[in-house]
């Protein structure tokens, strides 16, 4: 991925819990791994229990990893190379990205997460702790095929985090040959009312400041032969940014370390991935040496 440093010849981790959830996962892997040139690597874990013998142990892994062989079968057969699966009795966010980092991955594909229920919300679900804990790009699939992406809507508030989205996004539209709607939100002022009359600079700051600041932004990125729209909204970021993906079938946020802002998971990153009906591809920003040159190539 754009802006990555991992391997862009890496394998896709693809995290399964042999559950019906699973559905999503198996469809999503076969075409991500043809525009991405990619082999895919199974992913299983095994929910430690107190008690449990290594030798149960050892038969549930080999159970486990019979059962997941079997389920990506399908894309050996249309060409696709996976890898051994990894299957280990270990929490599953840790294992995935341990996996993902021992094979230098791309991306790892995961599922929408767990339905909404009081666990969930304590300690958050499977794929949300996998976004917490990736280093690497991160696609939660939400039941669209991404072969068939129709729009992709890439959130920027002009962050370091939003420009690796930024980037990705654009790589996204030119692999998926799909017109890219950039969307970004400006914190609406609450108004000052003197007497019967209102006043705020909310427009002249968005004609002004902004408008530069995001011109300067949308300068760093190669955008030739793109079909690009920009929507700017003001608002609250996640609900805006999921009123303007209703025909979109992929979301790409940039998302940066340890709440260090608004745009980090924990954040609008997490209430748009919980909310969304569509798929999300989430790009994780390490702080580094400034890009130089063209990006999103």
């Amino acid at each position: 991925m754009a802006i990555q440093e991992n391997d862009p010849t890496g394998p896709i981790i693809a995290a399964v819990a042999l559950t019906e959830a699973d559905d999503v996962v198996l469809r999503a892997a076969e075409p991500l791994a043809r525009r991405l040139v990619a082999s895919v690597r199974p992913v299983h874990a095994i929910e430690p229990k107190v008690g449990r013998t290594p030798e149960h142990t050892h038969r549930e892994e080999a159970t486990a990893r019979e059962a997941v062989t079997d389920r990506f079968a399908f894309d050996e057969a249309k060409g696709v190379t996976i890898f051994p699966p990894v299957v280990q009795a270990a929490e599953p966010s840790e294992l995935v990205c341990l996996t993902a980092e021992a094979d230098a991955a791309q991306l790892v594909l995961t599922g929408g997460g767990e339905q909404s229920t009081v666990r969930r919300f304590l300690i958050g679900s499977v794929a949300e702790r996998i976004l917490r804990r990736s280093r690497v790009p991160v696609w939660v699939a939400r039941g669209n095929e991404p072969g068939k992406v129709s729009k992709i809507v890439c959130a920027v508030d002009l962050s370091p985090p939003s420009r690796t989205g930024l980037a990705a996004a654009i790589r996204m539209a030119r692999l998926f040959s799909a017109p890219l709607r950039v969307v970004t939100v400006i914190a609406k002022e609450r108004p000052l009312i003197v007497g019967s009359r209102v006043v705020t600079d909310y427009e002249a700051r968005v004609d002004a400041t902004w408008q530069a600041d995001f011109d300067a932004l949308l300068d760093d990125f190669d955008l030739d032969g793109l079909s690009l729209e920009i929507d700017v909204r003001a608002g609250k970021p996640a609900p805006e940014i999921l009123e303007s993906s209703h025909e979109a079938d992929l979301i790409v946020i940039g998302s940066g370390g340890r709440r260090a802002g608004p745009w980090t998971l924990g954040g609008t990153t997490e209430k748009v991935l919980r909310a969304s009906w569509c798929s999300v591809l989430t790009v994780h920003h390490e702080p580094g040496p400034a890009q130089v040159g063209k990006a999103g190539r």
